[in-house]
């Protein structure tokens, strides 16, 4: 595996995140756990991150999908923002031993999540460039999005190493060509860049 830059995602890689503390937060609200449940998968979710419709319009949606229209759209914020819960130490210290100039972070995101993670970390201290979602308008999933990335940062498909907890992602990122990693701990991550001649 030749590797020139390495792709990290953020959402329990960098950062930990779990949507159950949305999903709970919500029914406490008065919003069906079934509703509750898909917060995250309608496609205004998709739409709000991949940057083409505003927070404004994506609240709206939200509550005529959760079927409650006395949700503010800062309790909406706030039981999203819930999900995110802070850094991954070990990885930032895996991240600080790396040339930064060889780091990139590719991440679905959105504008609420992006203000959410610049609370928790500054990645900028560890990566050359941060490619969101909601910037470049593509997610993980959509065609294209892994050889638009690549473009994006100056780089050859072959040279991107990406490190993702999600399968799909790793499976998209070799079918575009990348070498990919699914991240399943710092410890396992440490010794397969050891082994890879990433850390000494």
């Amino acid at each position: 595996m030749s590797v020139v830059i390495t792709v990290f995602d953020i959402g329990n890689v960098l950062l930990t995140a779990d949507q159950r503390y949305t999903v709970h937060r919500l029914i406490g609200l008065g919003v069906s756990p079934e509703s509750a449940n898909r917060f995250f998968q309608g496609e205004d979710f998709a739409q709000f991150s991949r940057g083409r419709t505003t927070a404004a319009v994506f609240c709206g949606s939200l509550r005529t999908r959760l079927g409650l229209p006395s949700l503010t759209d800062e309790v909406l914020k706030a039981a999203h923002d819930a999900h995110i819960t802070g850094c991954v130490p070990q990885v930032l210290d895996l991240l600080s031993r790396l040339d930064r100039r060889a780091v990139v972070v590719l991440t679905d995101t959105n504008e609420w999540q992006t203000a959410v993670e610049r609370r928790f970390v500054d990645l900028d201290r560890y990566a050359r460039r941060v490619v969101r979602s909601h910037e470049i308008g593509l997610l993980k999933s959509d065609a294209g999005c892994f050889e638009a990335t690549a473009k994006r940062i100056g780089a050859e498909s072959r040279d991107l190493l990406l490190v993702d907890d999600r399968p799909e992602n790793v499976a998209r990122a070799r079918a575009a060509g990348w070498s990919a990693l699914r991240f399943v701990g710092a410890a396992e991550l440490a010794r397969e860049f050891r082994s890879s001649g990433l850390l000494p």
